[in-house]
């Protein structure tokens, strides 16, 4: 439903002792990190962040060397595979783990094996290696891991759920051991488990902002909407290029009917993330696709039947109708809350939307101005006045309203791009090209602003270039 994301699973394993002395100073070089990715993301390996290629490529080499001086040497074999699985040399490193379990079967080497598979895509292959590992070390925790992981991407999510918990049971501190159990959970819509397993998560690491991005999720599909901004805002927090924080962030905002700030974060989502389709479309499609809008709607006629007197109700009912472009609904909503608290500038703003959504510019402005009235530091009130007053042929006035907008908030790109159009059709070039340098600055992703910008400089250089008449000399 939502953009989801999903942690890394890490487990760790040293490499065993060959017969070759030499190797005996290497083997602590090279503790192998190994990752399996759950779900879309392809799985991964490395010998953590420490270990440079060269070091794998020496490794390689000495565990040939042992395995030449002595075949049968199973230990060798077995960290030539994990050296291979390091480089994502898979094929090889399955060789080699194959070849270290004929010799000398252990859970250890199954579990390695299994990963090997779980690289490769091959997950049923897995299951059966991991699950050898299993019976031979019940509690080795990797095994477990790992085998909890793969029952995930395969869809088995009572198994993984199973297995997980044993991991938990074995080794209580590791975070994201809590963090895929909650994945699980959420898979099978067991929110309350899923809900406190992100949280033991989050416990043993805050930083986990995947745990909190994906706690974030849960609250929005239970449509416990503050909870779910205040997790996506400890995600942006941790890791402010979470595209998915901020686009689930934005959704998010929608049922509040906050749309200014849920626009604003997609804005930021569709800059960290180019193949992002425009703000206000996508935000629709996308809460339409999921359903989440009428899901809105019905939870807020409930809450407006409990509560007939709630203004706020009405009003956020509005704006979602509004979203939906069912505008006669929405205008009707945003009376009932302007009947109901006359004071709420929001209201007569949302009211003031509907209208202009309709062409209804005349009383767009007569709302806008209400909410001016009460709040005169409304800025997207005063840009939505300054468009108005633009569509009904009156540039000075929305002039006025482009440059109250930026100059109480500066970040307002689109504000500066409509005074720009203003001067542009006033002829006043320079100011016009000051405009759309700023809007630019602020948000790149303004084709017509660049356009825009291009073709008032050749009207400017025209201007200058163009030889005085006889009656301006």
């Amino acid at each position: 439903m939502f953009a989801c994301d999903f942690e890394q699973i890490v487990s760790s394993f040293r490499p065993r002792k060959c017969c070759a002395k030499v190797m005996k100073k290497r083997l602590f070089l090279f503790i192998l990190v190994l990752i399996a990715v759950a779900q879309d993301v392809a799985p991964q390996g490395s010998l953590g962040s420490t270990t440079l290629p060269h070091k794998l490529d020496t490794a390689v080499t000495e565990y040939k060397k042992a395995i030449e001086r002595n075949p049968a040497d199973a230990a060798a074999h077995y960290n030539l595979g994990l050296a291979y699985l390091a480089k994502h040399l898979l094929d090889e490193a399955i060789v080699a783990f194959q070849a270290a379990i004929s010799l000398r079967p252990d859970a250890q080497r199954y579990t390695g094996l299994g990963l090997a598979y779980i690289q490769q895509g091959w997950h049923d292959k897995a299951i059966v290696e991991l699950t050898k590992a299993k019976k031979i070390s019940p509690d080795l925790t990797a095994a477990r891991y790992n085998l909890g992981v793969v029952y995930y991407v395969n869809g088995q999510f009572d198994e993984a759920i199973s297995e997980l918990k044993k991991t938990v049971e074995l080794n209580a501190t590791l975070a994201t051991a809590h963090y895929n159990l909650g994945l699980a959970y959420k898979a099978r819509r067991m929110y309350p488990s899923a809900i406190d397993a992100y949280r033991k998560a989050l416990e043993i690491d805050p930083n986990l902002a995947r745990a909190h991005y994906n706690l974030g999720n849960v609250y929005l599909e239970t449509e416990m909407y503050p909870k779910a901004i205040a997790e996506y805002k400890k995600a942006i927090v941790i890791d402010a290029t979470h595209v998915k924080a901020h686009y689930n962030l934005g959704l998010a905002y929608v049922p509040s009917g906050m749309l200014d700030l849920a626009l604003a974060e997609y804005k930021m989502a569709t800059q960290l993330d180019k193949n992002l389709e425009s703000a206000p479309q996508n935000i629709l499609l996308e809460s339409e696709k999921t359903g989440l809008l009428d899901k809105i709607i019905a939870s807020y006629k409930k809450m407006a039947k409990q509560n007939p007197n709630a203004a706020e109700i009405y009003r956020k009912l509005g704006a979602v109708y509004g979203l939906k472009s069912m505008l006669d609904k929405a205008i009707t909503m945003y009376q009932t809350a302007v009947q109901i608290d006359p004071e709420n500038a929001m209201v007569y703003a949302g009211l003031g939307l509907a209208y202009a959504q309709q062409g209804r510019l005349s009383e767009a402005i007569v709302e806008y101005q209400k909410a001016l009235l009460i709040n005169p530091d409304l800025a997207t009130v005063r840009l939505n006045l300054g468009v108005a007053y633009y569509r009904k042929g009156r540039p000075d006035d929305a002039r006025t309203e482009f440059a109250n907008a930026v100059e109480i908030d500066a970040s307002l790109a689109i504000a500066h791009y409509y005074l720009g159009n203003v001067y542009k059709n006033q002829r006043m070039f320079d100011k016009a090209v000051t405009e759309y340098e700023k809007a630019l600055s602020l948000d790149a992703n303004l084709p017509e602003a660049r356009s825009n910008l291009k073709l008032v400089k050749r009207l400017r250089k025209f201007k200058r270039d163009a030889p005085e008449t006889q009656a301006n000399k």
